[in-house]
Order: structure tokens, then sequence, then C-alpha cells
């Protein structure tokens, strides 16, 4: 079974956001053309739904690092507006807790608390009678060195085969190379980098190849 992970594609992280990530509306074109591709039984997407009050806002806290950012029930916290959501089968809401933040679409930063993630692709699995290892996660959007990078290496840390589409992400890069080590830290971990063309391609080669049959 083959999900489409969709990390955080929100409007507050794009430009003109309150946490923008430089060219992070130009993943979404991308995005949109592996939802429609029908590569993927499922396709999921995570978002930052944080309390106006987080923990993590330099507004809220002395400890806070960052601005504040996809509070719930705001347009920042909704997604970019260009994102195909129609085919979107399960929204995973997490950062939801005032006192701990969630980087990853799996666990809080402290593992302390599961997202309904990892239970509702389990729940699928024994559905469709397949085992949990027969799952393959391609994980995209914002931003590659810390929502996108925690949620790939959760998920190859749960047992899912695991792949990041690379021209699909961009990074914070709050220091020079952030986004060189997020690849190396991923790739150390078991997952694959991949760029979407190469997923794509196979669907190319067999309309052509459907073309040529016709023909």
């Amino acid at each position: 079974m083959k999900v489409l992970l969709l990390v955080d594609i929100q409007n507050d992280f794009c430009p003109g956001g309150n946490l923008a990530v430089a060219e992070g509306d130009q993943i979404v074109a991308i995005a949109n053309q592996l939802i429609s591709s029908d590569l993927y039984d499922l396709i999921i997407a995570s978002k930052d739904w944080h309390p106006s009050n987080h923990s993590s806002f330099l507004s809220n806290s002395s400890t806070g690092i960052w601005p504040d950012h996809c509070i719930q029930g705001t347009i920042g916290a909704e997604f970019h507006p260009d994102l195909n959501t129609k085919k979107i089968d399960q929204i995973i809401l997490k950062g939801t807790k005032v006192e701990i933040d969630s980087y990853s679409a799996f666990f809080d930063n402290q593992k302390l608390n599961q997202t309904e993630l990892d239970s509702y692709l389990k729940a699928v699995a024994k559905r469709l009678q397949i085992s949990p290892r027969d799952i393959e996660i391609s994980v995209c959007g914002l931003a590659l060195d810390y929502c996108v990078k925690a949620s790939a290496i959760d998920a190859v840390e749960l047992g899912y085969k695991t792949e990041l589409v690379l021209d699909a992400t961009r990074a914070v890069n709050i220091s020079p190379n952030d986004d060189l080590k997020a690849l190396r830290e991923l790739k150390a971990k078991g997952v694959e980098i991949v760029e979407s063309r190469g997923i794509l391609a196979g669907i190319q080669r067999e309309q052509v190849q459907a073309i040529n049959l016709e023909a």
C-alpha cells in the first residue's frame, strides 16, 4: 500500500506567512502532481494546529523559539489555497498541546504522546489484510529540516518503508546547510531520497506503452 504524507503545507509556512519558508509555495504544484497521479492508495496531510498560548511561541514563553504560527482556526493554519485537498483521505492535527511541540506527524517532540497517524495506518492495513510492513510512505511538505525530517524518521522507526520527495520540500535553514545536515540524517536512518520526476516517470512510461499498444 502506497501512502503520500503531505506535511504542513500551510499558509503560515509559505511566503507571506508568519513563519515563512523560502520558496515554500513552490512545492504546491509538485505536491498536486503527486496527489493527482493515482499512484497512492492513501493521501494523508498533517497540520500544525497550535493553541494561541502555545509554549513554543516567542510571545508566550521565555523558552519559545518561533513566532506565533498555525494558530487553530486562523487563515495561517489553513492549507495553501492552491493545494488540491479534495483527494486527502485523512488530516492529522499536531502541536495541539500547550506545553509541548510536535514536529513529527506521528509523535510530539518528547515522544510522550502519539497522533492518530500510526494507529490509522495500522487500522487500514488490518482492514486490507496486509502487514504494516507492506506500507510505503512518500513524505513531502514543510519544512525539510524540522517537521518533514521528524515525520520521515519516525515513519522509518515505526517500520514503514519511507522515501523523501526532495523537490517537494524546502528547508528553514536557520543555520547554513541545515538542509544538507537533514538529508544526511535521513539517509543514515534509512530514508530513501527521491525526486518527483522519478516517481512520475513510471506513470508516463505506462501511458506511453498503452498508447503504443492501442496503435
